[in-house]
């Protein structure tokens, strides 16, 4: 009984460590496009949900998610052309 205890656990621990994998970053080089929402009032849009469009897919996001506190978000455009960003701020 014992051995095959030991013998699962060395299993486990031998293929945690086969299939485990470590994360990274590095700062990239690519020129970001640093956008800030606001209202007319002059007011942040601070966490509001946003999507970005690509000038080559008007259907899906190129990238998604919400505002900073500061109503502000940045992104790497792939291609040239005319972007389109939305906000949404849920009203």
């Amino acid at each position: 009984m014992l051995n095959k205890i030991l013998l699962v656990f060395a299993f486990l621990a031998i293929s945690s460590e086969t299939f485990a994998h470590g994360t990274g970053y590095r700062r990239s080089e690519l020129e970001s496009v640093p956008l800030e929402f606001f209202y007319s009032t002059g007011e942040i849009m601070s966490y509001c949900e946003f999507k970005i469009y690509s000038p080559s897919d008007d259907k899906f996001a190129y990238q998604s998610g919400r505002t900073d506190e500061n109503g502000r978000v940045s992104f790497i455009p792939n291609v040239s052309g005319l972007w389109r960003a939305v906000v949404n701020d849920g009203h």
